[in-house]
């Protein structure tokens, strides 16, 4: 619920990349003057489309909850029943088949909002309508969040609080402070453009990606290549694996959760490698590599726009390998798009 309907998976994405790939080596700095690549795809001439976007009720109304509710206070739900959106407080115990308590998983207390999945969906469905003190026992749960518990069928849980947001009033002094509008017809069409602008950015993103992945895939790489793409393919299955670690879940049961398969990492590791690669060539025939002060300055952009405070937060947890990778492809797929714009 606090963080922006649009860009929730985004960042979701993106904290689970830096899980993954916390702890990989290091390097003091990254040679850009070592390419694989036999022949590369034709960039010059790159044709975009048009970036067309229209917002409906749900995408402004969802918006409009986020921006409220960075403002919203929290007040004990007590004479009603359980709506989406409470922030509920339970405790739970997880039951094997036997309807024997599963060692680890007793008496576990725990908060999530309803509606949000962050739980468990059958869960989050079955507590709608229920009460602060009311206990249930649930012969099924969706499973998402306990997949590596596969003898768990079963959960006993007693729902000990509700609370609910309470949105601040639209007064003309609030909304003049914080939006700088003078009424909630101003307001709505602020939250409208700002919503617009996030559809508009993640659209331009994805057309950004295409484009360097057409060229990704109609490049010829080096016989160097082989050897990067399976070392990459070898990183990210050590990151599914160490994520496995922290939840007591196998390598397969990581994939599943995750809809993947050792296929589609291969794929994905084909893409990474290869935009990196790619990369590297148009960043040396363009001339686009980054001084030191630039590089830094992009580290801090590049941490603010993820929830960061500083640039060393972000890089212990990433590392600059991975960081300054992400940081010049984006510098690439930016001079594609705007090479191409350009010319349209």
């Amino acid at each position: 619920m606090m963080k922006s309907y649009l860009k929730k998976k985004t960042l979701l994405c993106l904290l689970f990349l830096c899980i993954l790939l916390s702890g990989c080596e290091k390097v003091e700095s990254v040679s850009l003057n070592e390419y694989f690549i036999d022949s590369i795809g034709d960039y010059e001439n790159i044709e975009v489309p048009a970036i067309n976007i229209d917002v409906d009720e749900k995408e402004l109304e969802c918006e409009k909850e986020y921006l409220l509710i960075q403002d919203a206070t929290m007040e004990e739900v007590i004479d009603r029943s359980i709506q989406k959106g409470d922030i509920v407080y339970v405790t739970y115990t997880l039951l094997n088949q036997s309807k024997e308590a599963i060692a680890g998983f007793e008496n576990i207390e725990t908060d999530f909002c309803i509606g949000d999945l962050e739980f468990d969906e059958f869960v989050e469905t079955e507590l709608l309508g229920k009460k602060s003190g009311d206990s249930l026992q649930l012969l099924q749960i969706d499973g998402q969040r306990f997949i590596g518990e596969k003898q768990n069928i079963y959960m006993n849980l007693k729902v000990n609080r509700i609370e609910e947001f309470v949105y601040p009033e639209l007064t003309t002094k609030y909304l003049q402070e914080k939006y700088h509008v003078n009424n909630v017809d101003e307001f709505m069409q602020y939250v409208k453009e700002y919503t617009w602008n996030i559809k508009y950015d993640m659209e331009l993103e994805e057309i950004k990606d295409d484009i360097l992945k057409n060229i990704v895939e109609k490049t010829v790489f080096g016989r160097q290549y082989d050897d990067k793409r399976r070392l990459r393919y070898e990183e990210l299955i050590d990151g599914y694996e160490r994520y496995g670690d922290l939840y007591g879940m196998t390598l397969e049961e990581v994939l599943e959760m995750f809809d993947l398969s050792k296929e589609i990492v291969q794929e994905n590791a084909d893409y990474f490698e290869g935009s990196w690669e790619v990369a590297q060539y148009i960043i040396k025939e363009e001339e686009l590599q980054l001084s030191a002060r630039e590089m830094k300055k992009a580290q801090e952009k590049y941490a603010k726009e993820n929830g960061y405070e500083n640039a060393e937060d972000l890089l212990s947890d990433s590392g600059l390998q991975y960081i300054t990778e992400e940081i010049y492809i984006q510098i690439v797929k930016d001079f594609l798009y705007e090479q191409a714009a350009e010319r349209r």
